[in-house]
Formats: C-alpha cells, sequence, structure tokens
C-alpha cells in the first residue's frame, strides 16, 4: 500500500488526495467548534494528524473523519459537517 494510504471500512484505498474531496462544496469544513480549511490540508497530509478541540486525530481515524463517518478520541466523538450544494 502507497505510503500515508489507508483502507477505508469496504477495502477501498484512500490516499492523502482523497481527504481533498470532503472540501468539493466549500473552502472550510466544521468539525464540533474547529474549522478546517483547505489551506490546512498541506500541514494535516504531511503530518498524517488534524488537532481539533484540543485533540489530535490521526492515520486511520483522520480518514474516517474526512470521508463523513463519527471518530472517537478519548470518548469524545467528533463528525464532520460536510457542506451540500
Amino acid at each position: 500500500m502507497p505510503a500515508g494510504c489507508h483502507k477505508d471500512k469496504f477495502g477501498a484505498i484512500l490516499c492523502p488526495d482523497h481527504l481533498y474531496s470532503a472540501f468539493k462544496y466549500g473552502s472550510c469544513l466544521k468539525v464540533g467548534e474547529t474549522f478546517i480549511c483547505e489551506e490546512d490540508m498541506p500541514a494535516i497530509i504531511e503530518n498524517q494528524c488534524v488537532k481539533i478541540e484540543q485533540k489530535t486525530v490521526c492515520g486511520q481515524k483522520m480518514y474516517e473523519l474526512f470521508t463523513g463517518e463519527t471518530v472517537y478520541v478519548d470518548g469524545h466523538p467528533f463528525e464532520l459537517n460536510l457542506p451540500t450544494k
């Protein structure tokens, strides 16, 4: 598997470029009280982590978050509010 890529729960391989698909209808997304903007993506992809409300979501959980799944970090749920058309 290519470096930085992960398999989703259906077995599809997701690589860093796939994370940008979350920005299909807007340049910023919201998780809880944290905004994640397209301009933040180079650092997020490089580190394979995103900081949300004093928590750090990395690796597989980060990919799940960016594909719209609820992820849990230290028992706290995070869900990406994906923009729509």
